[in-house]
């Protein structure tokens, strides 16, 4: 029986394995070679190391936003291991300032359970060993939420591969790498959600494998709040909240009308306490993994009340902090407007290398002359690809909207992550549908990144494309079978 049941996980084995070959590609360098993630060189542009720059041949970076990784992030890793070597908690910084909390801010994640990996490896490797760690752990969450969507192992693998390796994840990472790790599990957490709807609806025999399910969905979500940053728990609190709230919709009302049809189950009656499971459900599930994340949930939420964000941006100020209409380009050509680590732009039309000094007028760069930003923040903060070929796909699981054959299920879920996308979109571009967020719910008014809403955007694509890998098989599926109707005539 163990050999049966191994031939039939075999291929799932693979596929998480397939997953470590992205990230190793990309980050061999700073794991299996002798390269570092730290960029110490960006240390040159400010004293004391600027008075050395010139000997050691030091140029000002083409990308100035990755040195928050030397100066911020590297400094709190350094803090917690010296403060647990000498027998501390580092709950005080006394080195900023005149002193400031550390342990309440949560942005050092030194709570997460991957963070362990800077406690066990030199520094200097530990960061690329995290971040492979987290991208790998992206592909595998979005490919078990693949298959708990019902999609087939070749659309669940290829979801895996678009949202590991989505622009804004791989870049991001290199910079902030608690970013990373906040972003790794809402495809994981949604599929909890699924499943304990699903079960929680189901026959009375299976009903307590929501009890599973929800307790595992909330160790990811404890998982995701440690992680450290607070602005992608907000964003992943409410995604899961809209899609649990938007399927146990959708469900009850398959199933009842499934049952009327006498296809499926009974129908329920008009006041069928139903409904109030899958929210029991879920209620316990959210609960229980901020119990678990509590520890520094509530240290953060004391530090946050009197940070000096409130207050400090206007709408029209957050709006305009937001992709500009033209990095619509950026979602098709990756380096249209230049990459900082090419110190040039590749002019796609012509295909001429175009310094960064220059403009494409010929003129002075008017927004500096080692940027690549074109008003945006910054290349990391400008990152959108997510592939042609994802995009493309994304379109064909569209139409599994208008299937009507097939899972009830997989019209509610196509349609829920059409949506996704679309407010994304809305969002990332700093349309006037972002008053919705700013003015309609508490503390998002302290955000001042409406871009990284290219976040559920690259998950809603991942999903769209697997289900367009699917909807392209079960067409081809339908074309055989009426050729073979045809011939067998």
């Amino acid at each position: 029986m163990m050999s049966a049941r191994w031939r039939r996980l075999r291929p799932d084995a693979l596929i998480v394995l397939a997953y470590l070959i992205l990230p190793l590609l990309l980050y061999a360098g700073v794991t299996l070679g002798p390269r570092t993630m730290l960029p110490a060189d960006n240390l040159f542009q400010w004293p004391p190391w600027l008075a050395a720059a010139a000997e050691f041949d030091a140029t000002p970076p083409h990308n100035a936003l990755i040195g928050d990784l030397i100066i911020q992030n590297y400094p709190w890793k350094r803090f917690t291991l010296s403060s647990l070597r000498g027998g501390e908690i580092p709950l005080w910084n006394p080195y900023l300032f005149a002193g400031a909390p550390f342990l309440a801010n949560g942005q050092h994640s030194a709570l997460y359970p991957f963070s362990v990996l800077y406690l066990v490896l030199p520094l200097a490797k530990a960061y690329g060993w995290f971040v492979l760690s987290q991208v790998w752990l992206a592909g595998v969450s979005m490919y078990v939420f693949g298959r708990i969507l019902g999609m087939r192992r070749g659309g669940a693998a290829l979801a895996g591969f678009v949202y590991q390796g989505a622009q804004f994840l791989v870049i991001s990472a290199a910079v902030f790498p608690m970013i990373a790790a906040a972003v790794v599990w809402l495809p994981f957490l949604l599929g909890c959600i699924e499943r304990v709807i699903t079960t929680s609806l189901g026959p009375a025999e299976t009903r307590h494998r929501a009890l599973l399910w929800a307790a595992v969905g909330a160790v990811g979500l404890a998982c995701q709040v440690l992680a450290g940053h607070a602005e992608f728990t907000y964003y992943t609190l409410l995604i899961m909240a809209l899609f649990a709230l938007w399927r146990i919709v959708a469900a009850w009302q398959g199933s009842r009308g499934a049952g009327e049809q006498g296809r499926e189950s009974a129908p329920l009656p008009p006041r069928s306490p139903a409904p109030l499971r899958p929210l029991l459900w879920l209620s316990a599930l959210f609960a229980t993994g901020l119990l678990i994340a509590a520890v520094q949930l509530v240290p953060l939420f004391e530090v946050g009340r009197i940070n000096f964000r409130v207050g400090s941006a206007s709408f029209a100020e957050v709006r305009g902090w937001a992709y500009p209409p033209r990095h619509a380009l950026a979602l098709l050509l990756p380096n249209f407007y230049g990459n900082p680590t090419h110190h040039a732009v590749r002019d796609a039309f012509t295909g001429d290398s175009i310094p960064l000094e220059l403009n494409y007028h010929g003129g002075l760069n008017p927004y500096g002359a080692t940027t690549t930003s074109w008003g945006t923040k910054n290349y990391v903060e400008g990152a959108a690809y997510m592939g042609i070929l994802p995009l493309l796909l994304a379109g064909v699981g569209l139409t599994a909207i208008f299937r009507r054959r097939g899972p009830v299920a997989r019209r509610a879920h196509a349609l829920f992550f059409a949506g996704l996308a679309g407010v994304s979109l809305a969002f990332i571009f700093g349309t006037p549908l972002y008053a919705l967020l700013y003015y309609g719910l508490p503390f998002i008014d302290q955000l001042h990144t409406p871009f990284r809403w290219v976040f559920p955007l690259a998950l809603a694509v991942a999903a769209l494309a697997g289900f367009g890998v699917d909807e392209l098989r079960i067409t081809n599926d339908e074309l055989r079978m009426k050729k073979a109707g045809e011939q067998g005539g």
